[in-house]
């Protein structure tokens, strides 16, 4: 399951969405479907799916996150590198 997240939708929805589901639970979530509010089913990723979707996920976020980050100082890395060999 991808952080801890999982989606649920009634089962007439996941009819008219059966796309979108599969495109999510190809990015590592789990999808359980219901009938009157009760959990009927779950969409999950195939085993090594998940991984190589949480994978990606997680690269994703570390380039955001960086964005807009510098090492300060104005140094650069390799200055910072030489620094703490020092």
């Amino acid at each position: 399951m991808h952080e801890d997240r999982m989606l649920e939708i009634g089962a007439s929805a996941a009819r008219s969405k059966l796309a979108a589901l599969l495109a999510t639970v190809e990015s590592g979530e789990e999808v359980v479907i219901t009938r009157r509010g009760r959990p009927v089913a779950k969409l999950v990723p195939l085993a090594g799916q998940a991984d190589r979707a949480r994978t990606r996920a997680v690269v994703q976020r570390i380039h955001t996150l960086r964005r807009g980050l510098t090492l300060g100082n104005d140094l650069t890395l390799k200055e910072l590198i030489e620094q703490g060999r020092r």
